[in-house]
């Protein structure tokens, strides 16, 4: 039914701003979810702790760390910039591979998502550029990410994905503390989880 709902062409200036701002906030938001669970699932109560390693480096925001030690993991996932989260999934690929397949290509639709913010710097797209944009989006939204998920929502035990999951895990793992989980259980937790 929204399947092409960005289809139709825009022409005034504001509700293209508009219409920017709210694809890419669907997709920030989406990928903020995405890399919660990830995280969550992987290193459990570690996982704000892992984050801040991983993000060594990844802005010259010194206040950042400060702030994030402060606050508990979802909290603390609200406070990263966009740039942050392709930092984040390319620092652990291997999980997010099945979803995007191609990194070439997240990495550069994500890019251009990231530089061409018209609603953040008040400057006018060209034809082609609104053209580049377009695809980029089109490229998240393909990969089920343009959607209203909940943000944070309660999560799931590793008792309970242990009992209905148990062959993406490892044979070494346990209910009670399996680390090395199937990154393909990660799409298939990330698709049946979201509302329709």
């Amino acid at each position: 039914k929204n399947k092409h709902k960005y289809d139709k062409v825009v022409t005034d200036v504001s509700e293209k701003r508009a219409q920017i701002t709210v694809r890419r906030g669907q997709i920030e938001d989406s990928l903020r979810q995405l890399i919660y669970s990830q995280m969550k699932l992987k290193f459990g109560k570690k996982a704000k702790e892992q984050m801040i390693s991983k993000l060594a480096g990844s802005t010259t925001d010194k206040s950042q760390e400060k702030k994030i030690q402060a606050l508990d993991f979802a909290e603390a996932m609200k406070e990263l910039y966009f740039s942050q989260l392709k930092h984040l999934m390319l620092k652990d690929w291997n999980s997010y591979q099945p979803i995007f397949n191609d990194r070439v290509k997240f990495e550069q639709f994500f890019d251009i998502i990231n530089s061409c913010r018209i609603d953040a710097h008040a400057k006018s797209l060209d034809e082609e550029d609104e053209a580049i944009l377009n695809i980029a989006f089109k490229f998240f939204s393909a990969k089920a990410l343009a959607t209203s998920l909940p943000i944070f929502p309660a999560p799931i035990t590793r008792t309970d994905l242990f009992s209905r999951f148990p062959k993406c895990f490892s044979a070494k793992s346990t209910a009670a503390e399996p680390m090395e989980i199937d990154p393909l259980l990660i799409l298939v937790l990330f698709l049946t989880t979201r509302p329709t």
